[in-house]
């Protein structure tokens, strides 16, 4: 079964994955974190009407993670659900968030699609920010992940007579790049700048004021 993303939020009932296959079970997101996806939809599609989702973590429980999901439409309205998924067991909401950390030739199951395998690692710009990211492929769906939390950042589903792209335009997991730069990095160098021209002044002053 070929499962677009959001298909199953829409219109499913939903369940739990099964076995993963040398995943990193630990949980990366907190409460308060949040992703917002934009979908795409080309031709004739039952999701014609959808234009992307919000999910909001709400709870960890470990290993479950409480999520509410808002997904949009083209006439304004927002479909509110609450999911709890448990990446251990898995979860079929459109694999939103999976084990992370997982390498090239690692498994993961999907109650719909069967085994899911990730088929490469590479370094992508999404949210403002280069990382690390998983990609793996099924059916009739490309899937790419966010490796350090196993967040859905992108997802491209083709058919006979359409096609559906959801991509993650903006979260709070991560910060953007600072003029090519992890913010860590940047204001480091920031404090380094003031620390060497305040290095420099004292050095002057301190000429200055035993110049004869």
């Amino acid at each position: 079964m070929d499962c677009p993303v959001f298909s199953l939020i829409d219109y499913g009932d939903f369940g739990f994955f099964g076995w993963v296959a040398f995943a990193d079970y630990s949980i990366a997101v907190k409460p308060g974190d949040w992703v917002n996806w934009k979908s795409t939809v080309r031709g004739q599609s039952r999701l014609a009407n959808v234009t992307g989702a919000r999910m909001d973590i709400i709870d960890i429980s470990d290993p479950f993670i409480l999520i509410s999901l808002n997904t949009r439409y083209a006439n304004g309205t927002v479909n509110y659900r609450e999911i709890n998924l448990d990446p251990l067991a898995g979860s079929d909401a459109d694999n939103l968030v999976i084990p992370r950390n997982l390498n090239v030739g690692d498994q993961f199951y999907d109650k719909y699609q069967g085994n899911i395998t990730i088929t490469s690692i590479q370094q992508l710009s999404y949210g403002g920010a280069l990382r690390s990211f998983m990609s793996g492929h099924k059916g009739n769906t490309t899937y790419c992940w966010d490796r350090e939390t196993g967040v859905l950042v992108n997802a491209t589903s083709t058919f006979a007579k359409s096609s559906i792209n959801t991509q993650l335009i903006s979260t709070n997991i991560w910060q953007p790049d600072i003029l090519g730069l992890k913010p860590a990095v940047f204001y480091l160098a920031i404090v380094a700048v003031i620390v060497a021209v305040g290095v420099v002044v004292a050095a002057v002053l301190f000429v200055k004021r035993f110049k004869p």
